[in-house]
């Protein structure tokens, strides 16, 4: 099972009504795989539903339609069973679900609940799906740039912060966002130079403030916190490298940055939620 799988499946098991042991039995079955992936037997697809192999078979040669639901090499291929003349079909995941969607025993009707309730839960928190989607086409114009942020580790204590640094801030989001269904609240995203020094002068900083020993995770208030990186990424950053860094990002961005002295430096912020809730 990929890590793709098993993050959908950790997800459905946490977070929606659907019956565990449905899911245990269907996936374990049935991988979610691509149209190029047939690596599902006639036959268990047969005993699954409960419908005879001949059915299968029929259903895939279209005998039951007026239309081409299904075509060879598209959705299915016949391979040599042995050193026989008999023949297995195998199937892509899709041409599973049409035929377990299209027929009428009981175990098709509970795969149709499956959908339907996965259906619901995506109506119940298109919100949240939606923000994430659009959140990481924002961000992923910044890959490859250093950076600093932290956000929020529990919303019920908006002063408790996870620092941190790094160059893909959509992949370190997506680490932290596993198993959860609403997303962390980012509060406070910049691009830097230099940091590793300026995350190792935050620390520092914070030290006494630091909740759990080697980790980045402080209490602290949130616009002292930003005074703090301010102050630091001024001490390990050059007017000239600064300079740079705005221009290069304004240029990424079509729009025009002016840095006065060394004292206006700061790093270029993209996001700054700061506000308690």
């Amino acid at each position: 099972m990929s890590s793709k799988d098993s993050v959908f499946i950790d997800l459905l098991k946490k977070h929606t009504n659907i019956d565990i042991k449905f899911i245990n039995i269907f996936f374990k079955k049935f991988k979610i795989g691509g149209e190029l992936d047939f690596d599902i037997k006639d036959k268990i697809v047969a005993n699954y539903l409960n419908i005879t192999l001949d059915n299968v078979r029929r259903r895939l040669q279209n005998k039951y339609s007026k239309t081409k639901k299904f075509i060879e090499n598209v959705d299915f291929i016949k391979i040599k069973s042995g050193k026989t003349t008999g023949l297995t079909y195998m199937i892509n995941y899709q041409c599973f679900e049409k035929i377990a969607m299209s027929s009428d025993t009981q175990e098709s009707e509970t795969i149709r609940m499956y959908f339907i309730k996965l259906r619901e839960f995506i109506v119940e928190n298109q919100q949240m799906i939606y923000q994430a989607i659009e959140n990481k086409q924002v961000l992923n114009i910044y890959r490859g740039y250093e950076s600093i942020y932290f956000f929020a580790v529990d919303t019920r204590k908006p002063n408790i912060f996870k620092i941190g640094r790094t160059q893909d801030i959509v992949h370190r989001l997506r680490n932290y966002n596993v198993g959860r269904i609403k997303e962390i609240d980012l509060k406070y995203f910049a691009l830097v130079n230099n940091s590793l020094l300026i995350e190792k002068c935050i620390s520092l900083r914070l030290d006494k403030q630091r909740l759990i020993p080697d980790r980045e995770i402080f209490e602290v208030d949130p616009k002292k916190l930003k005074k703090i990186i301010n102050e630091c990424y001024c001490k390990y950053v050059s007017k000239q490298q600064n300079e740079e860094l705005y221009k290069e990002i304004s240029d990424l961005l079509g729009l025009y940055a002016y840095t006065k002295n060394k004292i206006n430096i700061k790093p270029y912020v993209i996001i700054q939620s700061l506000s308690k809730k």
